[in-house]
């Protein structure tokens, strides 16, 4: 696309944004054939993880951390003083399609409960507390999300279980964890 391409497509999309035109999506969901796993026991020590989830989510915070966030409650209680609350912002969706076969934008916020089993074992427990997508449109851009209108939808599994693979890659086991299942898509 050539510059003057580029800009005619940017004024439309922010008139369009500007003046709140917009489609509603009727958003599709891929079938997934199974789920996948939520939690797995890891051969290393709770700090081990604890480094692997603050080096892939930047914006992970743990119990101890002394600033106020979005997830500090759920990590008030004594049980969960080493999990983690991951924000992974805005991604685009494996699962969610729009009408028009892109994926949708959304919004997902992953909870690591991590369960000390010995000095070598710790279980990791993903939860998804918040786990929404954009259900507008603007048909002038290859963006789909609007952050206006977001619904909120069940977890996935596969958000989850990507999480405890980056921890099974950094820690060398991952050839020994179980392949991510992805949803099927119809031809």
């Amino acid at each position: 696309m050539t510059p003057k391409n580029h800009f005619k497509v940017l004024f439309l999309s922010l008139l369009i944004c500007i003046t709140g035109w917009h489609c509603s999506l009727e958003v599709q969901k891929l079938p997934l054939p199974k789920k996948n796993l939520t939690s797995y026991i890891f051969p290393a020590s709770i700090d081990s993880i604890k480094k692997i989830i603050k080096k892939h989510y930047y914006s992970t915070k743990f119990a101890s951390d002394t600033v106020d966030f979005v997830g500090k409650e759920l990590l008030s209680k004594p049980e969960n003083k080493n999990d983690a609350y991951v924000w992974r912002g805005q991604d685009t969706s494996i699962l969610y399609y729009s009408p028009l076969d892109r994926p949708v934008h959304g919004n997902i916020e992953l909870y690591a409960h991590l369960t000390y089993i010995d000095s070598n074992s710790t279980k990791v427990e993903i939860f998804v507390p918040v786990y929404t997508i954009s259900t507008m449109y603007n048909p002038w851009s290859n963006y789909i999300h609007l952050a206006f209108d977001d619904k909120k939808v069940p977890p996935t599994s596969i958000e989850e279980y990507q999480l405890l693979l980056k921890i099974g890659v950094e820690l060398g086991i991952a050839d020994e964890m179980p392949k991510i299942i992805l949803p099927v898509r119809p031809q």
